[in-house]
């Protein structure tokens, strides 16, 4: 069933952005007007130019932020967004003040005489009955993909949204509902199946995913969908040593596979191959001994992920905790306190 209030919604938010986009463009039309001569000039299109001035920065920054930030870039946005619509609404409320305090007919005479009315107002208002329709149409899949990813979503839930029409049409929703660990067993059965590698992957690493589905997937034509399955605990263990070879990564990330399978996978593992290593490093069925060969690795993620694996030895950890990566280093000493070993000397 359709939520027709979040359609609304959405259709909203859609306008509320143009409405701000179309502030900037109306803004730089004042500009232009203001810049003619013998034109009369009034405080209103002083405040709109100035909006429109702050605005255009404040998105080029956005802008700039969201494809050079590597941290918090969401954060940045979401605050440049607020502090735009507070400026916008400021300009906006100083026109409505400046309106009431120049002559109302000398202001629409003014905007007659600049040719801002008519062409604006019918601009606008077809605009925004489009943004409106994309905001419904674009908005509400990108509602059901956040509200199947949920783990609050009931069974019967994520059936319906699988079952609607966004959910068999939009790949992000159903990938959503592949990967929630209460999707039931026969929905993801029936996923397993999806035309997209993206959906079947998801499908291939969910827990509750049937030995069956996930054998099949095992056999998938894409290498992402059958690394997928093999990591999956479920997988059969007697059935990891197929995969050694042509996956290794894949076998070096299953929860139960054998120390001795581990250790043929380390043992033909390229000192640059970061993906298996890191793999190796992170099972706790990893043998000790290879560990402590890979608290050497120059890759400190490596070392990071051995200070992490419950199968560390204390005598790997007291290496690891005179690392010359400040973060490995001061993990180790953590991991050693919390083991009782604190007191030792690291030096």
């Amino acid at each position: 069933m359709i939520e027709w209030g979040v359609v609304v919604l959405w259709g909203l938010i859609a306008c509320l952005f143009v409405l701000y986009l179309l502030s900037v463009a109306a803004g730089y039309r004042h500009l232009r007007a203001l810049l003619q001569r013998g034109v009369d000039h009034n405080p209103a299109s002083y405040a709109i130019v100035a909006s429109a001035i702050f605005n255009t920065v404040l998105l080029v920054a956005t802008v700039y932020g969201a494809l050079t930030g590597p941290m918090r870039t969401l954060i940045f946005i979401e605050l440049a967004v607020v502090a735009a619509v507070a400026m916008l609404v400021l300009a906006w409320a100083l026109a409505v003040v400046a309106f009431f305090v120049v002559a109302r007919a000398r202001l629409y005479a003014w905007i007659d005489n600049t040719g801002l009315r008519t062409p604006l107002v019918v601009t606008a208002g077809l605009v925004l009955v489009a943004a409106f329709l994309a905001g419904m149409f674009w908005g509400y899949p990108a509602y059901l993909a956040m509200k199947a990813g949920s783990r609050s979503a009931s069974a019967e839930a994520l059936v319906d949204i699988a079952h609607s029409r966004w959910g068999v049409r939009d790949e992000d929703v159903a990938k959503a509902v592949a990967g929630n660990a209460s999707a039931p067993r026969e929905l993801l059965d029936e996923l397993s199946r999806h035309p997209s590698e993206r959906v079947r992957s998801h499908v291939a690493v969910n827990p509750m995913t049937s030995v069956e589905a996930i054998e099949r997937l095992s056999r998938d034509t894409s290498a992402h969908v059958r690394a997928a399955a093999v990591r999956n605990s479920r997988f059969p263990v007697e059935r990891l040593a197929e995969f050694g070879k042509d996956l290794p990564d894949a076998v070096a990330a299953h929860a139960g596979a054998p120390p001795g399978l581990l250790g043929e996978i380390y043992r033909r593992a390229r000192p640059d191959d970061r993906r298996v290593l890191y793999r190796l490093a992170n099972n706790p069925r990893t043998p000790a001994a290879i560990l402590t060969e890979l608290a050497t690795n120059p890759d400190s993620s490596v070392r990071g992920a051995i200070v992490r694996n419950a199968s560390t030895s204390d005598g790997t950890l007291l290496l690891l905790a005179r690392d010359g990566d400040s973060l490995v280093a001061s993990q180790a000493a953590q991991e050693l306190r919390r083991r009782g070993l604190g007191a030792k000397k690291t030096d």
